[in-house]
């Protein structure tokens, strides 16, 4: 499975899981032959796609790492614990047992993960960590 992150112009991270290698994605996004039911941004201008091991970021023109330095808000142990759950792919109450703390304290941890990354979804959540170098995805051994 290979997980593809990009941002539209107004800065909102998606993401959007294929099962295709990522190898064979980056071609397809490259060749903006891709999925019917995404939208890349930049439709009329070129896009620069990335490959880390089984994730691909796609990004707009002129993106650079040595870009405009972004505050990067600190996390908590626990808060490092969610983000990685949520990462994983793990609901409020998978994450509640995996971690041994109530739903409703994982909500608050989602919450605060959201108001320090300027979130408004779980998944932006962690594709902002990501972005932020907060959270290094696992990669896929078996690619």
């Amino acid at each position: 499975m290979t997980r593809v992150f990009f941002f539209d112009e107004n800065g909102t991270f998606f993401l959007k899981e294929d099962p295709s290698s990522s190898q064979e994605l980056k071609g397809k996004i490259v060749n903006r032959t891709w999925s019917s039911d995404v939208q890349l941004p930049w439709a009329d201008k070129p896009i620069v796609v990335h490959k880390i091991g089984n994730i691909i970021l796609i990004t707009p023109p002129g993106f650079s790492d040595e870009g405009p330095e972004v505050p990067v808000p600190s996390l908590t142990a626990r808060e490092n614990e969610v983000l990685e759950s949520l990462a994983d792919g793990l609901g409020y109450k998978e994450i509640s047992q995996r971690l041994s703390i109530s739903p409703l304290t994982v909500r608050s941890y989602v919450a605060a993960l959201k108001k320090k990354l300027n979130a408004d979804t779980s998944i932006n959540t962690v594709a902002r960590a990501v972005a932020l170098g907060l959270y290094r995805p696992k990669f896929d051994q078996n690619r």
